[in-house]
């Protein structure tokens, strides 16, 4: 049970084993909500509320246990068939490889995803070896001029395999290297937040709802999108002033260049846990879903999605808030660096389109004062020739 006092009016414990397979959390409206949870079935919802008779929950209660069926163990997944030297084979025989494994987890992801789309496509049936030039790998990304990004996470995959083919002799050279890596559609990427908006936001979520801590741990932290639903207790250690973050960035884990977050907790951050959050896990990460379990990157992103609609902020993003921080940082005169360890980037080259970005605003802003002073005194000139064009003797 989560949140308080149960709710359940009457003991419906399993006479066989003494347990109560009843789950209790408030949801994101603060309403109490009960759920049949028991080891390898899946979890239905009790559909009954306070204020209801005992009679009421016994027919929901016994109504969730009979939609709470079984789970069906998984099938162990068939390794895929494909005619061997086709482009298909040379995925699946990639995705088994050491030179695979060895990639950090977050990679493997995407990689596994779009080589495994690239098999099922009419070119997964080609031969690799005539695939296997820059011409025919460019015609393919060219397909993906509208998502650049995607595009060049389908680049990086095939540049992958096709090194790992190379090196096998199962072709002749990689030809990724010999294509250009896709220019972003427009520039700028994420929309940033105004303050309006995040105000517009908190007034959607209240204090002590998850909502609402997510946002304020992007906007006072400045964390990336995976870090914001991992970090929790175990990612701070207390210090000389108060606690300090001390973790390794989920966007660097695993790889050669891991990049570690460290700093001070924001004092409105620590406040605001003790006073609103109290009940929040010793362990576990500070995010939870409504049945108390750990988001995943897709359930967060769909959340987070959906509490952004429910604000009416359609156009945001929870990267529109980190990229709020580092605006406000170079703004406020700080520099690539300071940026840079804020955000927690891992070059300068990343922090520093917030610095130029600023300085361009300050030169703006000091220019427009100046054409503003020049018209001015313009006007000014204007003026007194006229009048002494007026006070001027006749001849």
């Amino acid at each position: 049970m989560k949140n308080g006092n149960s709710i359940v009016p009457v003991n419906v414990a399993d006479p066989a084993t003494g347990k109560l397979y009843i789950q209790e959390f408030d949801d994101r409206h603060g309403k109490r909500v009960l759920y049949y949870r028991r080891a390898g079935f899946k979890p239905s919802k009790i559909k009954w509320v306070v204020g209801q008779t005992v009679e009421a929950f016994l027919s929901a209660y016994g109504a969730a246990v009979v939609a709470a069926v079984p789970k069906v163990a998984p099938k162990a997944d068939a390794k895929p068939q494909a005619e061997r030297g086709t482009v298909a084979w040379l995925v699946w025989g990639y995705l088994d490889s050491y030179e695979f494994e060895k990639r950090p987890d977050s990679v493997r992801v995407v990689f596994r995803r779009h080589l495994t789309k690239l098999a099922g496509l009419k070119v997964g049936a080609t031969s690799a070896k005539h695939f296997a030039t820059s011409e025919q790998v460019g015609k393919l990304l060219l397909k993906f001029r509208a998502t650049p990004h995607k595009g060049n996470e389908w680049r990086d995959a095939m540049n992958g395999m096709f090194k790992w083919a190379a090196s096998k002799g199962h072709v002749a050279t990689n030809p990724v290297p010999g294509t250009d890596t896709l220019a972003p559609v427009k520039a700028g990427g994420f929309h940033v937040w105004t303050l309006a908006e995040v105000e517009q936001y908190r007034a959607a979520h209240a204090l002590g709802t998850t909502a609402r801590l997510a946002l304020e741990l992007a906007y006072w932290e400045g964390f990336r999108p995976s870090d914001l639903f991992r970090v929790g207790p175990q990612s701070s250690q207390p210090g000389d002033e108060g606690p300090e973050w001390n973790f390794e960035q989920w966007k660097y884990h695993g790889t050669k260049k891991a990049v570690w977050r460290v700093g001070p907790v924001q004092p409105a951050m620590v406040e605001m846990l003790a006073e609103h959050y109290p009940g929040l896990s010793t362990t576990g990460p500070y995010l939870q879903t409504v049945t108390g379990r750990k988001f995943s990157r897709a359930t967060f992103t769909k959340a987070f999605r959906q509490w952004c609609d429910d604000a009416g902020l359609k156009h945001c993003t929870a990267h529109g808030i980190r990229k709020r921080g580092g605006n406000d940082i170079a703004q406020n005169g700080g520099t690539t660096k300071e940026v840079m360890a804020f955000l927690g980037h891992g070059s300068e080259a990343s922090s520093k389109p917030y610095t130029a970005a600023a300085e361009r605003r300050l030169l703006s802003e000091a220019a427009t004062t100046k054409r503003a002073a020049a018209v001015v005194a313009e006007q000014a000139r204007r003026a007194t020739r006229a009048r002494r064009a007026i006070v001027k003797p006749a001849a």
